[in-house]
């Protein structure tokens, strides 16, 4: 009887053992890829004025990621919204936001469940915005491009899916008849599915 509990408990040991290998073997290979959706507002610091809203910390909605080796990834961000409300003299204000933003991630710490990586990311925002009212239509256009810093970390409840969350710090222009520029940071978190 002591036999087949000792089996047993060893059995058991083993098994627990290569589900938790199983479980470090994170998406951060080579050939993996991944896809995020995220939302912005986990605080932001701003220095200057920038035209388009929040050029590089804008560009929430789906983004593609793919690990080029171990730990390394390019990625690519893409926003778009719209919106449409009217003004304060009755006037429909229709406001359309486009963005795009490449960068670059390295996994630096690699645990069990869990991942901290750090890199930068470029982006370029447009924004046009149209307001109609008697007797005619106002449109304006802005553009703004930025440059930031990445710190995040994801953490994985299960092999394919991961909750993550980013901070970002860089330099943000944007023109509007005059060139503006702004020093800014602001936060996101992430759900990412990885296949």
């Amino acid at each position: 009887m002591r036999f087949v509990t000792a089996a047993t408990v060893a059995l058991l040991a083993m098994a627990g053992s290569a589900a938790m290998a199983q479980q470090s073997d994170l998406p951060t290979r080579a050939g993996d890829k991944a896809i995020y959706f995220s939302i912005d507002g986990l605080g932001e610091f701003n220095v200057g004025q920038v035209n388009v809203d929040n050029t590089f910390v804008g560009v929430s909605g789906i983004e593609g990621k793919c690990f080029f080796r171990d730990n390394m990834a390019w990625r690519l961000g893409l926003g778009f919204g719209r919106n449409e409300t009217t003004d304060a003299q009755g006037n429909d204000v229709t406001t359309t936001r486009f963005a795009i933003a490449p960068g670059f991630e390295y996994h630096f710490v690699t645990a069990e469940r869990f991942s901290v990586y750090t890199g930068g990311v470029l982006s370029y925002a447009v924004l046009d915005q149209k307001t109609d009212f008697p007797g005619g239509r106002v449109v304006d256009n802005d553009q703004g491009f930025g440059l930031a810093a990445l710190l995040g970390v994801e953490f994985y409840p299960w092999q394919n899916v991961s909750l993550g969350a980013e901070y970002r710090a860089g330099f943000e222009t944007g023109s509007n008849d005059t060139t503006n520029w702004a020093i800014s940071s602001g936060g996101r978190v992430k759900l990412g599915f990885h296949f």
